[in-house]
């Protein structure tokens, strides 16, 4: 199986996935936008259509009004010349022409609020479904959220990818185990593991060589006995490995983790310092030799770090089986 690795900068696309539904919701909702415009000048048609409806109908009832102005003079001149029902019916006849009036201007107004605010509303909405389907089109694009360099991707066209079963591959960050290391230590020593604690380490990646290292952060829990959901109860007992306190340790000094390769192997040694405590006047006597003791023992160990720094490669190839 060819296998693709290599180097990729931040936001550089590493590869797409099926995009076809994604980019069917972008398309409706540029055609909902399109049809949306569309009934707008249509609206504004109607605008004027409705503005021509309103001057027919005044017209008509202008007309309607000065007939019957004409009819009840000739009826006042010659009382009898026009007949009473005909009176009547010019009278309904301009009652009828106010209403067309008022049936022409409220559509309008029915036009106009459909400009101003339902065709607007609409478009909005289309907008913002297109701008939510250009999102989820996006995400079909995976990129690399950091510089550094990818490893172990197989990926090919059909292969299905999820973050549970299948991933793609593995993005190294460039700054991945070359500023800090995570060291694991005893349950014992978590009350006196410290940020600002000197420590040392040794790693089998850079053999006969002392690095002096800092703490930086320790962790405020032991990652012990967690369990996610299942079908069987936790037993307890099961819980055999105890768990260490992760502590982070960067380099005391500039540049002291060049030549060490991420994700090597170390043992590493912290450091008390009680020179404070020992000195202080409020210190006693059996509680100063407590803290000289602990103090020779940082000693101690500083030495089996050191022979072990001595011994580890010669274990390592001696000993080794490969």
């Amino acid at each position: 199986m060819y296998v693709v690795n290599g180097p990729v900068a931040k936001g550089a696309p590493i590869f797409r996935l099926d995009s076809s539904k994604q980019e069917a919701d972008a398309e409706t909702a540029r055609r909902k936008i399109a049809e949306t415009e569309a009934d707008l000048v249509v609206a504004q048609a109607d605008t004027l259509k409705a503005e021509g409806q309103i001057q027919e109908a005044k017209s008509s009832h202008q007309q309607a009004v000065d007939e019957l102005a004409t009819k009840q003079e000739l009826q006042r001149l010659n009382p009898g010349n026009v007949a009473r029902r005909e009176i009547e019916r010019l009278q309904n006849l301009v009652e009828g022409r106010l209403g067309g009036i008022a049936a022409a201007t409220a559509a309008k107004q029915a036009v106009e609020a459909r400009i101003s605010s339902l065709l607007p509303a609409q478009k909005a909405s289309a907008e913002a479904a297109l701008a939510q389907a250009q999102v989820e089109l996006d995400k079909t694009v995976i990129r690399a959220g950091v510089s550094g360099r990818v490893e172990q991707f197989a990926l090919r066209v059909g292969d299905i990818v999820t973050p549970i079963m299948r991933s793609a591959g593995i993005l190294i960050p460039d700054e991945a185990g070359r500023q800090s290391l995570q060291a694991g230590f005893g349950q014992i020593e978590a009350q006196i593991m410290k940020v600002g604690m000197t420590a040392e380490v040794t790693c089998l990646s850079k053999p006969f060589t002392i690095i002096p290292m800092v703490v930086t952060y320790v962790q405020d829990f032991i990652a012990t006995g967690q369990f996610r959901g299942g079908e069987q109860l936790v037993e307890a007992q099961q819980v055999t490995q105890p768990g260490t306190l992760l502590v982070f340790l960067e380099p005391l000094y500039k540049g002291e983790l060049e030549g060490v390769t991420p994700g090597s192997s170390c043992i590493a040694n912290a450091y008390s310092n009680n020179h404070e405590l020992i000195a202080s006047k409020d210190t006693g006597a059996l509680r100063g030799i407590a803290l000289h003791a602990v103090d020779a023992l940082a000693l101690v160990h500083a030495l089996i770090l050191r022979l072990q720094a001595l011994v580890l490669p010669f274990k390592a190839l001696v000993f080794s089986s490969h």
